[in-house]
């Protein structure tokens, strides 16, 4: 076993012993709170025999049902709060079962099920509580201590070095980039080419790999499964990426027709109930947060007034749904005249892609500048919600010329409301590419929950405070 699969192995030990104490503190606080609001301090028998069966049965099928549910699989996970499902599964099994197992064996009449109740309750606050953080140190320690996985891409190609690149910006994923194997015998210069796909089988065992990606576009199926199976004799992961960029980001599952497997592409879910549901939490959502926010909308708009010369808000058109435009309202947070000056600093753009960004932007205000940063200039944006223009979340609204150079993958962007906040701008905000922004966007269209949402939304406070990538 190699030293990245001893570290995970040793921190799923941990979380099944912290969990194991977790239940235990939780089940006996479900006890003294049950008896506490019985007003009965005085008949908590906690270590009676009857209980102490219970709580061992407990401990039993909620590890069982964390193990079945994979809640103790080693993930990188974007969201530090993707662990709550896994331990909602986990507890929300265990409690029916265990309510089941009470009244067959007649014991329901001697543990109240208000316990199990409380346990319940207790145990899945306490649990994603630790999970949480265990999880960020977990990653943080697994690739300080036990290093990153040594990683290997076969394909000299634009799929290929897009990896590599990937890899090499974010560590955070686990990898580490240690070489290309080609095709043929080939030079690119720093392309750190170990040599050719002949040569895998030693480059498995010499290089320590534990991951290959296959990246190439013109490889034959039949030497594709060659490689597999002398990576799978080697103990090595594999894994095919796909060159079809346009659906890269799409909702692919694997089935098969009488044997033959097969790939199949499912349509975005923000359809019928789900689109209602979406719309649903937009209205109500904007309209508690502009009551929330408006003696801060009121300080705001008159900060503004005093700074410099101008309107309160900043009216932009922008493209919506289905090509739709509106007018996007924002904090003003340049000076007057700012769009006429446009053509003079294009020398000065930053961005890449069809947007137009300046880092030291010569045009921003001084409250201004606190604006952007603390990205409190988007406030009014909630009244573009209320009005059914934008959503909560969803991708940003561009202006009518950058759509002009769109391509067919770009203008799926287009598909749903765009958003006051989504998946790229709590992934990196400005410093992300235009084209990691699309991809973003697209896999958040052809992936979307309510779950989502609120992750994308609760992201976002602590991204906006950290004000990384905001100008």
């Amino acid at each position: 076993m190699k030293k990245f699969e001893k570290g995970k192995t040793l921190f799923s030990v941990l979380i099944i012993f912290t969990d194991v104490i977790l239940f235990n503190i939780s089940y006996f606080a479900a006890i003294m709170l049950r008896d506490l609001i019985l007003e009965n301090l005085e008949e908590i028998q906690m270590f009676d025999e009857t209980y102490l069966q219970i709580l061992l049965i407990l401990n039993i099928v909620t590890i069982f049902f964390f193990i079945i549910t994979k809640s103790y699989q080693f993930r990188s996970p974007f969201f530090s709060v993707d662990e709550i499902p896994f331990v909602f599964k986990g507890i929300l099994g265990s409690f029916i079962a265990i309510s089941i197992l009470l009244i067959w064996i007649q014991k329901a009449h001697t543990v109240s099920r208000l316990i199990i109740v409380f346990w319940g309750i207790l145990s899945f606050t306490f649990i994603s509580i630790s999970r949480i953080y265990i999880r960020k140190i977990e990653v943080r320690l697994l690739y300080r201590i036990f290093g990153l996985k040594n990683a290997l891409i076969i394909g000299l190609n634009e799929v290929g070095f897009s990896i590599r690149d990937k890899i090499i910006k974010y560590p955070g994923q686990g990898y580490k980039f240690i070489g290309f194997l080609s095709e043929r015998a080939t030079h690119i210069f720093n392309a750190q080419i170990l040599g050719t796909v002949y040569d895998l089988a030693e480059t498995l065992k010499s290089q320590e790999i534990e991951e290959v990606f296959i990246a190439s576009t013109e490889m034959a199926d039949k030497k594709k499964i060659e490689i597999i199976r002398i990576c799978e004799k080697n103990n090595v992961v594999v894994t095919i990426v796909s060159d079809l960029m346009n659906i890269i980001a799409g909702q692919m599952t694997i089935t098969e027709i009488y044997g033959i497997p097969i790939m199949m592409i499912k349509k975005s879910p923000l359809h019928g109930l789900n689109l209602f549901t979406k719309k649903l939490m937009d209205s109500f959502g904007s309209m508690f947060l502009i009551l929330i926010f408006s003696p801060l909308l009121l300080i705001l708009s008159i900060l503004i007034k005093l700074d410099s010369k101008g309107p309160v808000f900043f009216k932009q058109l922008r493209v919506g749904k289905d090509r739709t435009e509106f007018y996007c309202y924002k904090f003003r947070s340049m000076i007057q005249d700012a769009e006429e000056m446009v053509d003079d600093l294009k020398d000065l753009d930053t961005a890449s892609g069809p947007i137009f960004k300046i880092k030291d932007d010569p045009r921003i205000t001084r409250i201004g500048k606190f604006l952007r940063r603390t990205s409190l200039d988007e406030l009014p944006q909630l009244f573009n919600v209320i009005r059914g223009e934008m959503s909560l979340v969803g991708p940003r609204p561009p202006i009518p010329s950058e759509v002009e150079r769109y391509g067919v993958n770009e203008l799926k962007r287009l598909d749903i409301n765009q958003g006051m906040t989504g998946l790229w701008q709590v992934s990196g905000r400005s410093e992300l590419s235009f084209e990691d922004m699309v991809k973003l966007d697209i896999y958040y269209i052809e992936n979307w929950s309510l779950w989502l949402d609120i992750k994308i939304l609760l992201k976002t406070l602590p991204v906006v405070l950290k004000a990384k990538g905001a100008y």
